[in-house]
């Protein structure tokens, strides 16, 4: 059976009610401190309550990100296992990708992007993602990727 890793625009979409929570009921999901920590930096203190909510109601299990980046990951929520090339790889990659569609992205946002397609990669999770570009990077370095509604459409 197929685990799935949900990136952080999933729980947006769940709470713009773009699809519903019980939609995903019954899949084996995860997810990481980066997730939360994203969630937890929203700045409406309305929306991050309903984010968190969501988070909760959906109910990924917490699993380690599956390499360790010194100030983006938390020590103990983290493998110390890093590919240190690849990973610059997919950062180089992602970066390259969001210039191209003239996406404006900061550096660290790409890193805890990327530490969540590595831990797919590694973990061997398909990677749910609204990010057309992070699924690609994902997919180039060997693992899988794809949107929420294929998901569902494949149930």
């Amino acid at each position: 059976m197929v685990s799935y890793i949900l990136d952080t625009n999933v729980f947006n979409r769940l709470v713009d009610h773009e699809i519903s929570a019980n939609a995903l009921q019954g899949l084996p999901l995860y997810a990481t401190h980066i997730q939360i920590d994203e969630l937890q930096k929203t700045k409406d203190e309305d929306r991050k309550r309903l984010l968190m909510e969501i988070f909760h109601e959906v109910g990924p299990k917490k699993t380690p990100t599956a390499s360790f980046v010194l100030g983006v990951s938390r020590l103990d929520e983290a493998e110390l296992g890093a590919d240190a090339e690849r990973l610059k790889k997919m950062m180089s990659r992602l970066e390259e990708l969001d210039k191209e569609a003239g996406k404006k992205s900061s550096g660290f946002n790409q890193e805890r992007d990327v530490l969540v397609a590595e831990t797919a990669i590694q973990k061997g999770f398909t990677l749910i993602t609204g990010d057309i570009n992070l699924a690609k990077v994902t997919q180039e370095f060997g693992g899988c990727a794809m949107d929420l509604a294929t998901v569902l459409r494949n149930r």
